[in-house]
């Protein structure tokens, strides 16, 4: 059996280093590779979802078979791209706790919060004082109480752009790829954390329904950042669910 190949995306506001305790976990069991998505490090690509997907449609081209694991924006990304283009060289896709539709809508239970106008109006800040607005994007990724963790990433958080941070925000907050669950082939499993501050842990189960092969997981003591919180236990439940789906 060949190596398998495991592709991480990280979240907005952070950098492909932060998947790298994930990847060490995974390292034994494949090669890994954590690229910065555009708007959040050094590249050619436009700061947006749709300049994400141009550049995880070029770390595919050469077509060799990857696992693709998305962390929350990372998650989005992977979603649109796979839903777009069905015949990816993609064996699973695995998302880290996110939600398919940000914004609350009636019906819809797993939003990244209740009311749409507090989440639309951080963009206003995000652009104008993101120094200010970097240490409760911090906290916000680990459950609650993970002080010393959410001083671990405020460095990368802060060194980012307000103003690209802010639109990607917005975009972020437009998608509703609840149908396109549906769509998606691949196997998929929905890791979400039982203590996440982003989005309803039981998100995992409604997506694992949704899609035609999907599994959700969830774990406890962990929030939005299950990778970063318990990157072994993170890295386990990939590994058994691989093992247990039925790759293409």
């Amino acid at each position: 059996m060949s190596e398998r190949r495991f592709l991480l995306l990280h979240g907005w506001s952070l950098r492909g280093e932060a998947m790298a305790p994930l990847a060490d976990r995974l390292a034994g069991h494949g090669v890994a590779e954590c690229p910065d998505l555009p708007g959040h490090g050094p590249g050619d690509y436009p700061p947006t979802l749709d300049g994400a997907e141009a550049m995880l449609g070029d770390l595919l081209r050469d077509g060799a078979p990857r696992v693709l694991v998305g962390w929350s924006m990372g998650a989005l990304i992977g979603w649109r791209y796979l839903a777009r283009h069905p015949q990816a060289p993609v064996t699973a896709m695995i998302s880290l706790d996110m939600s398919p539709r940000p914004l609350p809508a009636p019906g819809w239970g797993f939003a990244m919060g209740a009311e749409p106008g507090p989440l639309l109006s951080r963009a206003a800040r995000y652009r104008s004082h993101w120094q200010s607005a970097a240490p409760a994007i911090a906290q916000g990724i680990f459950a609650p109480g993970a002080a010393a963790r959410a001083a671990e990433v405020l460095p990368l958080i802060a060194a980012q752009s307000g103003p690209v941070m802010a639109a990607l925000w917005l975009e972020i907050l437009a998608q509703d790829l609840r149908e396109d669950m549906s769509r998606i082939t691949v196997p998929q499993i929905f890791i979400h954390g039982a203590q996440s501050q982003v989005c309803p842990a039981a998100c995992a189960m409604w997506l694992a329904q949704k899609s035609p092969a999907g599994q959700g997981v969830i774990l406890p003591g962990v929030g939005h950042a299950p990778h970063l919180e318990a990157p072994s236990d993170t890295a386990a439940a990939i590994l058994t669910a691989l093992e247990a789906l039925p790759l293409r």
